[in-house]
């Protein structure tokens, strides 16, 4: 994530808090579900997704 950040690549980071470790993405359905929808829903990354169909970068 570092070197993302350091070459001006924008990112974004969630710890989940979660009883089951790394395996909490495939129990914590509606705690990850909600991240993702937000995420998704973020008018920078809906932008990016709306230009890739008019021929935009990705």
């Amino acid at each position: 994530m570092s070197a993302l950040m350091q070459n001006s690549i924008p990112v974004t980071y969630v710890q989940v808090e979660s009883i089951y470790g790394h395996d909490a993405f495939l129990v914590e359905t509606d705690k990850v579900g909600q991240l993702l929808r937000a995420f998704l829903l973020s008018p920078t990354i809906a932008r990016r997704f709306a230009d890739r169909g008019k021929g935009g970068t990705p």
